[in-house]
């Protein structure tokens, strides 16, 4: 009888090893599955003319988290290297306390449901049940269809493709900000949406603007290329990536 039950014991505890070592593969296997992120973006804005055309190169950084920690950007013009600006990323727990970027430094507060508040001026931003942002720092509102924005309070409609945005796998806090400060210089690429927008119809059509994309084998944009209403290009981005 002694015999059974040490036998018993044993086989208990190599069952429990082998559980532990189970889970601790499967937590092993979730940390280095790669995610893929973007490494690289080239933004080229048409101004009416070659010498008021500008191009901004962003390269990314991160961290052993995955977090993005820091872009530096630089800008060209027709006589070369016009400025250089660095963005760098603050976080607690996953979420973005800080940041600078060329407009200065910010200090980002959130709400009870850990939503991004606000950062330290403007409206506060509202969301809906999934975290979507339904109201802005400016107070323009947005309603959302399989979490793309797909409208905004000022008569704007957009339509998607079923691909991958290229910011899809990245902190949605950091997607937020960057897709507020990519706005400033009036750029009309999302980054917080799943997919990429492909048309944007506004109630004065000299504003509306088709996106031209281009694609990778894993479905991410490689290039996207806008033109507004009257055939003219406005703007190109080419993205590098990097899996993480």
């Amino acid at each position: 009888m002694k015999k059974i039950i040490q036998s018993l014991f044993i086989f208990i505890g190599f069952m429990m090893a082998a559980s532990c070592s189970s889970d601790e593969n499967t937590e092993e296997v979730q940390r280095t599955t790669p995610q893929t992120f973007v490494k690289k973006m080239t933004v080229k804005v048409s101004n009416g003319g070659s010498e008021q055309d500008l191009t901004g190169i962003f390269e990314f950084k991160y961290n052993e988290n995955r977090e993005l920690v820091e872009i530096e950007k630089n800008v060209y013009n027709s006589a070369g290297l016009f400025e250089t600006h660095i963005y760098s990323y603050t976080y607690n727990n996953g979420r973005i306390i800080n940041y600078t970027s060329p407009n200065g430094f910010r200090t980002v507060n959130y709400d009870a449901n850990d939503n991004i508040l606000n950062i330290g001026n403007g409206s506060d931003m509202e969301y809906d049940s999934n975290h979507n942002m339904t109201k802005d720092y400016f107070g323009n509102l947005f309603s959302y269809v399989n979490n793309n924005q797909t409208q905004m309070n000022n008569g704007v409609l957009y339509s998607y493709d079923d691909k991958k945005n290229p910011f899809l796998n990245h902190n949605r806090y950091f997607k937020l900000l960057f897709d507020f400060e990519f706005e400033m210089y009036g750029s009309h690429v999302n980054f917080v949406s799943v997919n990429n927008i492909l048309t944007e119809e506004s109630s004065i059509e000299w504003q509306d603007f088709t996106h031209h994309m281009q694609y990778d084998e894993n479905q991410f944009p490689i290039k996207i290329t806008n033109v507004d209403a009257n055939g003219t290009t406005t703007e190109e981005l080419l993205f590098e990536y990097v899996d993480l």
